[in-house]
């Protein structure tokens, strides 16, 4: 005969357990969060180990700001503490949660930029509602262009569709320059008024003094739209059920 178990039993079973192992790791990661507060403090290289090891999301903005720190510091003036950071940083955000990795970033894009633009390369961290909030937000859309090389781990029909999104918006950016007739009278050809005010022949895609085209972009810029239309276009073949073998 089949013995049913009892309420105790079965209540013990649904309750959640947290190890010794478990408890002891959030109450280091709660002391490593206070301690990286501090503005002279940085993560020696036990810690770093530790820290990436145990994927301990909940010191990543302390230590993406240390990161930020430490990129921005001239090398002749780094210590070792912060070419310890700039080492391990982008390998602790390969193996913390995606979602705190990318909350992490995406929340300071324009203390370092080009520092953030290579941790989104390198890591594997293009999120296409992310750089659409940044865009939202008024971010330089130059910087959201050049962040339209980088890949995500995987890609499923919901990813493709926030990329088109993304897309629909990078081809609609609002103009900074003017297509206008100059002042003065003895011209009365039209112009290209390039964002900087730099004047140029009306077909000039981009502007001979300064490199910028009407939206406020160059060429790199530019190309990295074309990119991600291709991309969406690759990706939308690779998920079409007609390609599959």
């Amino acid at each position: 005969m089949l013995r049913q178990p009892d309420d105790n039993q079965t209540a013990q079973s649904s309750r959640n357990i947290i190890t010794r192992e478990d408890l002891m790791l959030a109450e280091r990661a709660e002391k490593y969060k206070v301690q990286l507060q501090r503005t002279e403090v940085f993560p020696t290289e036990e810690n770093w180990q530790y820290i990436t090891e145990n994927a301990m999301s909940e010191v990543a903005p302390e230590l993406y700001h240390k990161y930020l720190i430490a990129w921005l510091t001239p090398e002749n003036d780094r210590s070792d503490f912060h070419q310890l950071t700039l080492e391990y940083f982008p390998e602790y955000l390969s193996v913390i949660d995606r979602d705190t990795a990318l909350d992490t970033v995406y929340a300071d894009v324009e203390t370092a930029p080009e520092a953030t633009l290579g941790l989104i390369r390198d890591c594997a961290l293009f999120s296409a509602p992310d750089l659409s909030l940044l865009l939202d937000k008024g971010v330089d859309a130059g910087f959201v262009a050049l962040c339209l090389k980088a890949y995500q781990p995987d890609y499923d029909a919901d990813d493709l569709m926030d990329m088109q999104a993304l897309l629909r918006k990078m081809q609609q950016l609002p103009e900074k320059g003017q297509i206008a007739l100059p002042r003065g009278i003895f011209s009365r050809d039209e112009k290209y008024i390039c964002p900087k005010g730099h004047t140029n022949p009306a077909n000039a895609e981009f502007c001979s003094s300064c490199g910028l085209d009407i939206y406020g972009l160059n060429k790199e810029q530019a190309a990295c739209i074309q990119l991600l239309a291709s991309r969406t276009k690759t990706l939308g073949a690779l998920l079409s059920p007609r390609t599959r073998r």
